[in-house]
């Protein structure tokens, strides 16, 4: 347990109105008065590199309705970031916003050549934006360029030392990024961008020019509550801000239809709502989808807004989730099973295990449950044709995509892909 030193001046500054115990824990944690407010006011500016450039061609796409195709992850922060996109474009009068997602069996993870030739084949974007996805899709983003689609990647995830040849990158984590807060979600960095873009339309007089009516992007902050929550990304002052204001706005029911359906079919009490119910209740059901079909039925549930097409996306959602809890029961149960046979040198070993009949939408979260149990980094296994598809999870002193491109450097035909 950690015992942290309370910092006296701190504690002199609050407010008479805070109780003690609680001027206590926060003077402790070095949190300031200013900190305990979470009011959108106190959202950080958006700072992104390439945030003009990626205005810049989304104004004209508006301007001159282009096709735009949202290209997301398939798990709930990849969802709820493509249903952002979706709305804010809408609500700003494109005509042409589309959402494409990777099948996870099919495609693959992030902008694959795969996923643009289907893009091309069956969307014809003139414009492909990448949501909680894209840092580490070279080849990708060099097909669509060629194929004449811009494309603007946002992401969250860590970058590799090369970028891809994108039109526009937002990403908080790029090296020399001002913006101060590395911890949002890709659902974040979507309403970031969109965020952006409605004020440099408003100050265009593009919404008078074309008779539309300003955009309140306030409405999408119950997804991005949802997104951050279950993507489980560090509470920062910044995402705590996002969180409650989105968790105020499902109270009182001002959110989309697909979350009411949704905690609806998980017996959640909305009136006394909590981010932790989102996290447990909604996003599992969300990724079921992504994990054993297609996070698309989690897409459309969340795009909905009529409350019985919400329902049945929902029910859909339960069956796949009751599928997933016995799946991974049976997987968490077998991967137990083998370490317990295996003889486990304190403080100096990790875990990799592997199984044919592994479902492969599935093997991360055992892995994370094996991380949470032993303390050591796990890497668990799945058949994916002639290959091997794994998810790891680390603790904080092994950072693992350091780890893998230490070894892909070293050993150039080991892995085939990861990010």
């Amino acid at each position: 347990m950690l015992s942290r030193k309370i910092d006296e001046h701190l504690f002199e500054s609050y407010s008479d109105d805070i109780p003690t115990f609680l001027k206590k824990i926060y003077a402790a944690r070095g949190i300031s008065e200013s900190q305990l407010s979470l009011s959108l006011g106190g959202l950080l500016r958006p700072g992104f590199s390439d945030l003009d450039k990626a205005l810049d061609i989304l104004e004209t796409a508006l301007i001159e309705q282009k096709r735009i195709l949202i290209v997301g992850d398939f798990d709930a922060d990849g969802a709820t970031a493509s249903v952002v996109a979706i709305r804010s474009l809408r609500m700003m009068g494109a005509k042409y916003a589309d959402f494409l997602v990777p099948n996870r069996f099919e495609h693959g993870y992030g902008l694959s050549p795969e996923i643009v030739e289907l893009a091309k084949k069956e969307k014809q974007p003139d414009i492909i934006i990448t949501v909680d996805n894209g840092i580490s899709s070279h080849q990708g983003t060099d097909l669509a360029k060629s194929l004449g689609i811009d494309v603007i990647i946002t992401d969250h995830h860590l970058p590799s030392e090369s970028l891809p040849n994108a039109d526009a990158i937002i990403n908080p984590n790029l090296e020399g990024c001002n913006f101060k807060s590395k911890n949002l979600a890709g659902v974040g960095v979507s309403f970031y961008l969109f965020s952006a873009l409605k004020t440099r339309l408003d100050k265009t007089q593009y919404f008078v020019n074309n008779n539309i009516p300003i955009p309140d992007l306030r409405k999408v902050l119950d997804l991005v509550a949802l997104g951050t929550v279950a993507d489980v990304v560090k509470l920062d002052q910044n995402n705590r801000i996002l969180i409650a204001e989105g968790v105020r706005r499902i109270r009182s029911k001002n959110c989309c239809a697909g979350i009411l359906a949704l905690l609806e079919i998980a017996n959640r009490n909305i009136d006394n709502l909590q981010a932790s119910d989102l996290g447990f209740s909604v996003g599992p059901r969300l990724n079921a989808a992504g994990r054993l079909s297609d996070i698309s039925m989690g897409i459309r549930c969340l795009l909905s807004d009529d409350m019985n097409d919400a329902r049945r996306y929902a029910g859909e959602l339960e069956k796949l989730n009751n599928k997933r809890r016995e799946e991974q029961e049976r997987i968490q149960n077998e991967a137990q099973a083998i370490v317990e046979k295996q003889e486990l040198s304190e403080g100096k070993f990790s875990i990799s295990l592997f199984d044919p009949s592994w479902h492969e939408g599935i093997v991360g979260i055992v892995a994370g449950k094996l991380k949470e149990k032993y303390c050591c980094p796990c890497a668990v296994f799945a058949q994916s044709g002639a290959t091997l598809k794994g998810s790891i999870r680390s603790i904080p002193s092994v950072h693992i995509k350091d780890l893998l491109d230490t070894i892909d450097r070293q050993n150039e035909d080991l892995i085939i892909k990861f990010g």
